[in-house]
């Protein structure tokens, strides 16, 4: 039989620490341990708190002067200054729960950092907002980074909303709704910033000089005049994997609704723009600087200054007034602008690489600016025949291209990424995609091989006709699903004599532990389709299928066993009809017809082996019993 390659660990024992040990623990955590970060975990949801309290500023100011004195924290790590950590602990932040720290409304509010090298880490499943309370009278952001060049920020599994700035309390300007940093380096992760307003620029987060990175993040309706999410200058920002929507300002002199960046490198990998708005430039504004984007997706962003000043371009989506633009494998459509382009406008000229510029509106069309020699495998212009918006599975919402788009297998395979904006493997078919999404091959059909007959499965698992004992035939297969499966609908391939019409079926579906997923349930009165004929394995087969459909399982990443009956049949082949996000690679099948024990196994295994056998995916008769098996 075979077993799956998992560790476990003995659990549901509880262990009391004895008197001394619970001593020592306790006084080591007010005792910094050499070799280790500073460590403060926050216990207390309040923003202001007490001699007995912990609250997150509490421990900032504890991580800022190096010292708890005055509050319940406990620095259980090394020395202050040498990589500074601030999490989330119980009673107030229990685990799988998710809390929110209100901010006092008064002006002084804001969490004012200096550390030089800081982490504040929210759990995984148990995230925490920061806001600045609804209705509040006072104005204020959420964070204030004054750490010098070359120190850090890093935010993860945080979300902040509501912040707002009006005076010039970010480096001279009014910026950073919800950050602002000076000169150090910021860094969020898995975190959410929505809501927050700046009245000069970076409605989310201002950078005055250190760089940004962002990562499986997104930042959502925020404001300010210049960059209605961020304001980066002077040096880079890499937006990986994250979603910037509905950012940006209606007035008409504003400029970059997503992103505002003087002379700041700007790269976005694996990241979708949408719905942001401003008075020009509504995706990104670049001012003196270079833009890079990867598998990235803008679309519905929009432009409003009218006008055709030549001084002064505009775009929908992209405007660089200096510097280079370059895409590979990315898509800019449905943006729109009054005036100019609505793609991409520049002075110079853009490199553009397995991408498509198409389906904008505006009066100089898609794109304002001459190409790039190096410039080769693009849609530009023209219906690329794209589905809407959507998510089409990954971290971010992308547009699919349709069945007859000119984007299908139409980029350079030796220019396009491994994967594509959802990270599903390039190329699917003989040639890589132009744009950002990589149209899955159909493969429907995910198939258990086995040989049925021998196998009992009393109790509960039976077919209309009767207890599976003996009367019976069932299969009991393990597979392993390393992507979300929703599944459809479970095809039955059956190989028998000719003119079978049919039987009574039950199937359930359970987690390799034994927790049920899918109650027995019958299915009768499937339709039968020949398939056709099979002459092999010492006789002539006819080749069956029929499918039970209407079927909404969602499947998350595991190891799983399918049982299935039938009470006539022995040679059945059961597959699920799958919608896969994504589906990244064709996997085979092989069953070991020597082995004591009906198995299946899930594999892309090449090894040739004695009788293993196959179903081809498509749905084609072909080698269903094999010596040795090629892989899909």
């Amino acid at each position: 039989m075979h077993t799956s390659p998992f560790i476990f660990a003995r659990c549901g024992v509880r262990v009391s620490p004895r008197p001394l040990t619970l001593a020592l623990a306790l006084a080591l955590g007010s005792t910094p341990l050499a070799g280790l970060a500073a460590t403060i975990s926050v216990f207390t949801g309040n923003d202001a708190g007490g001699a007995t309290d912990c609250t997150l500023r509490q421990a900032i100011v504890s991580m800022n002067t190096s010292s708890v004195s005055g509050t319940g924290c406990v620095n259980s790590g090394g020395a202050f200054g040498t990589g500074d950590a601030i999490n989330f602990a119980p009673p107030d932040f229990p685990q799988f729960q998710t809390r929110t720290i209100t901010l006092a409304d008064a002006g002084t509010s804001t969490l004012s950092i200096s550390d030089a090298s800081l982490a504040i880490t929210a759990g995984d499943y148990a995230g925490v907002t920061i806001e600045r309370p609804a209705g509040a009278s006072n104005a204020f952001g959420i964070v204030y980074d004054s750490a010098p060049a070359g120190g850090s920020l890093t935010l993860a599994n945080i979300s902040m909303s509501n912040g707002k700035v009006n005076a010039a309390t970010c480096s001279g300007k009014a910026g950073g709704g919800a950050i602002c940093m000076v000169h150090a380096d910021l860094t969020l992760a898995n975190s959410t910033l929505s809501g927050n307003f700046a009245s000069y620029g970076g409605g989310a987060i201002f950078s005055r000089s250190g760089n940004v990175t962002v990562t499986h993040s997104t930042l959502s309706s925020n404001t300010a005049t210049f960059g209605g999410a961020i304001y980066a200058s002077n040096n880079t920002l890499a937006v990986t994997d994250s979603t910037l929507g509905g950012n940006g300002s209606g007035a008409y002199h504003s400029y970059g609704g997503g992103i505002f960046s003087q002379s700041a490198a700007v790269t976005l990998t694996g990241s979708t723009l949408s719905g942001n708005t401003a008075g020009y430039a509504g995706a990104i504004w670049s001012w003196s600087g270079n833009i890079t984007l990867v598998n990235s997706t803008l679309s519905g962003n929009f432009a409003n200054a009218e006008g055709n000043n030549p001084e002064i371009l505009n775009s929908g989506g992209i405007f660089a007034s200096s510097g280079s633009v370059a895409l590979t494998n990315s898509t800019v459509s449905g943006n729109a602008a009054p005036s100019h382009s609505g793609g991409i406008s520049s002075p110079n000229p853009i490199l553009v690489i397995n991408s498509i510029i198409a389906g904008n509106t505006a009066p100089s069309g898609d794109i304002e600016a001459s190409l790039d020699p190096g410039s080769m495998n693009n849609i530009i212009g023209g219906d690329p025949k794209l589905g809407a918006l959507a998510n089409n599975g990954g971290p971010t919402s992308t547009m699919l291209p349709l069945v007859n788009s000119p984007a299908i297998e139409a980029g350079s395979d030796a220019a396009c990424p491994a994967t594509d904006q959802r990270t599903v493997k390039r190329p699917q078919g003989a040639h890589c995609d132009i744009g950002a999404v990589e149209v899955l091959i159909a493969n429907p059909n995910r198939l258990f091989t086995n040989w049925s007959s021998g196998i009992n499965f009393s109790g509960p698992l039976y077919t209309g006709g009767g207890d599976c004992s003996g009367s019976c035939f069932g299969i009991g297969d393990n597979f392993s699903n390393g992507e979300r499966w929703l599944v459809t609908d479970i095809s039955v391939y059956m190989v028998l004599v000719n003119g079978y019409t049919g039987g009574n079926w039950r199937y359930a579906l359970f987690t390799e532990a034994g927790a049920q997923v899918v109650a027995p349930t019958d299915a009768f009165g499937i339709a039968l389709t020949d398939l056709g004929p099979f002459i092999g394995y010492g006789g002539y087969f006819e080749v069956y299928k029929g499918v039970i459909s209407g079927l909404n399982i969602d499947l998350l990443p595991g190891n799983y066993q399918l049982r299935f009956t039938n009470t006539q049949v022995q040679s059945v082949y059961p597959a699920f009809g799958v919608s896969t996000s994504p589906q990244s690679v064709s996997p085979g099948f092989f069953q070991l017809t020597g082995s004591g024990a009906v198995e299946s196994l899930l594999s892309t295994d090449v090894t040739q082996r004695d009788e293993e056998w196959a179903f081809d995916l498509s749905g084609s008769v072909l080698s269903i019993f094999k010596n040795g098996f090629e892989g899909p």
